[in-house]
């Protein structure tokens, strides 16, 4: 969803089309033939990218620059989207990863005790059957 919004917002964006002798290039400093929103692919991409936290805020800045403040909205409510929901994800596996802890202590202390306790009768035992 935020792909095809970037692509109505951002499309186009930051390329000279008079640049370069039919080509066109990018004028912008992040917003590049890597990173940009003129097609789903490559907007996918740099949804991604910036998701992972690389530059988000310079592509962010140059689409303020060429479109105005709504584009700093956009990104804002990407970001934070995609770190709740990441931390929601993360904070599951957390859990099950906890539990799983719990369990594998309390097995461990249960063969202590029965090591501890257990060690002490059986050589009283080996003893006793052995006199």
């Amino acid at each position: 969803m935020y792909a095809a919004v970037g692509m109505n917002l951002f499309g186009g964006i930051c390329y000279d089309a008079a640049a370069g002798g039919g080509g066109g290039e990018y004028v912008c400093e992040n917003i590049n033939e890597n990173a940009n929103f003129d097609s789903m692919a490559t907007a996918l991409v740099t949804l991604f990218r910036m998701l992972t936290g690389e530059s988000w805020n310079a592509i962010a800045h140059d689409c303020a620059m060429q479109t105005g403040q709504m584009a700093m909205a956009y990104f804002m409510s990407f970001v934070m989207f995609g770190q709740v929901s990441g931390q929601l994800s993360g904070g599951q596996r957390a859990r099950s990863d906890a539990k799983a802890t719990k369990r594998r202590r309390r097995r461990s202390s249960s063969r202590r005790i029965a090591v501890t306790y257990c060690w002490p009768l059986t050589n009283l035992l080996t003893d006793t059957l052995t006199n």
